[in-house]
């Protein structure tokens, strides 16, 4: 999920391909996440994207668009996900979808060329030209498509079902979902997602989970020192302080062990035990600090 400033990772799944040659799910405990999530990876991606949004709505989580790329998009899935309760605002694939307008079907390109081409606006926000076209799907019923031309030959055509969108807004919100792209890349550059050890599904699952979560403390660092650059500047800036302060504990290491062999000398005119309670006090202080730090990481 995405506020336009921060992406927060809320859900998960791993689909597995239809073409591998076992299908069959092992012997375990149905009540268990493990065999739930075994049962999930060979469910259809269309059907696992309903069940994911259902789970987000159910949970609470308030958003007023679903963005996606091309390959979802198709009438059907387009009308569960309204039917769950969000708005979409996807890319078209052209091909041999009919869209109703002004009681005729036409595919996308079609529109094109009779219609949207003609009717085309320079938006100074983009720019780019745009123009918006009101028509029905069989299920979805009416959506509003954007044809986006970059002023010469290439064109590309987006759909909203919130007719009250003009075209600028539309590309505003889907600009949003390049988001999921840059948490892919700091998740596997940074947080070694996908480059887990062991090759077993419920571990290639728990460490998915863990880098999810630890992508979410992140994100609530940056927001807690208000910082608006990306996460790769606060994940670094948490590495060298805790890299810092390991370094303070193992010089205060070298520096103790120094003293414990020249306590006779510092106990002439100061009291041992006092020395003790400082030698305390620094290592809960560097305690402490290592610990935080490593969390935050």
């Amino acid at each position: 999920m995405s506020n336009g400033i921060n992406f927060y990772p809320l859900d998960a799944a791993m689909i597995s391909s239809s073409r591998r040659p076992n299908n069959t799910i092992k012997s375990m405990d149905k009540r268990t996440n493990g065999w739930k999530r075994r049962k999930e990876a060979l469910s259809k991606k269309t059907d696992v994207v309903v069940s994911m949004l259902k789970r987000a709505w159910d949970a609470g989580i308030d958003a007023s668009f679903v963005l996606f790329d091309s390959w979802f998009a198709h009438d059907d899935l387009i009308y569960k996900i309204v039917e769950c309760g969000y708005g979409v605002i996807c890319r078209l694939k052209r091909g041999k979808v009919k869209y109703e307008y002004q009681g005729r079907q036409y595919t996308l390109k079609q529109l094109w060329q009779t219609y949207a081409k003609k009717q085309m606006r320079y938006i100074p926000s983009f720019q780019v030209k745009a123009v918006c076209l009101n028509v029905r799907l069989p299920k979805t019923g009416e959506v509003r498509l954007v044809f986006v031309s970059d002023g010469k030959k290439q064109w590309q055509a987006l759909l909203s079902t919130d007719l009250e969108l003009d075209a600028s807004q539309i590309l505003t919100y889907y600009a949003k979902r390049w988001s999921i792209e840059v948490f892919f890349k700091d998740a596997k550059q940074m947080l070694y997602m996908g480059k887990e050890q062991s090759k077993t599904f419920d571990a290639a699952i728990a460490s998915y989970s863990i880098v999810m979560i630890r992508y979410l403390l992140l994100v609530y660092l940056l927001n807690k020192r208000k910082i608006t650059n990306s996460i790769g500047t606060i994940f670094r800036d948490v590495v060298d302080e805790q890299q810092m302060l390991l370094y303070s504990e193992k010089i205060w290491t070298i520096v103790k062990e120094q003293l414990f062999k020249s306590i006779k000398l510092l106990t002439y005119k100061i009291d041992l035990d006092v020395i003790y309670q400082l030698f305390d006090l620094i290592d809960d202080i560097l305690f402490n600090q290592v610990r935080l730090i490593t969390a935050k990481v």
